[in-house]
């Protein structure tokens, strides 16, 4: 690893410069976060895409046996009303899985956790 500061070669697990002194962890941190930050939203971009299309397919599923019922075909309305009991849980699943990725961009200790995770694996599959 270079050194920011002075520019010389420092041991990659340094927390200091052995020749200026720079706190070089301080700025590890910063990049953890960074890296922590674009996992997280990464994922919670995700759980928001497979709530919207559960709840679209719940909508779905929900007007379907509406109209089944209005025409009296009350087997076909029983296999829409199974299917909803599994997809509102899905729903309820990822919503709360969005919610706790939004609560982990304002948890710093959280974000560089996951970010030094993310470097150690980048680091260890090169």
């Amino acid at each position: 690893m270079i050194c920011k500061n002075c520019g010389k070669e420092i041991e990659d697990n340094s927390k200091f410069c052995v020749y200026c002194g720079y706190e070089v962890d301080k700025e590890r941190e910063e990049e953890y976060k960074e890296l922590g930050i674009k996992k997280i939203k990464e994922r919670r971009d995700l759980y928001k895409l497979l709530a919207f299309i559960s709840l679209s397919i719940a909508s779905f599923l929900f007007v379907l046996s509406i109209i089944l019922l209005t025409n009296d075909d009350y087997e076909e309305m029983a296999g829409a009303i199974g299917c909803l009991c599994y997809l509102i849980p899905g729903v309820i699943v990822f919503f709360v899985n969005y919610l706790k990725h939004e609560r982990y961009l304002k948890n710093e200790d959280k974000l560089i956790k996951i970010g030094k995770k993310m470097y150690e694996k980048k680091k260890g599959n090169e």
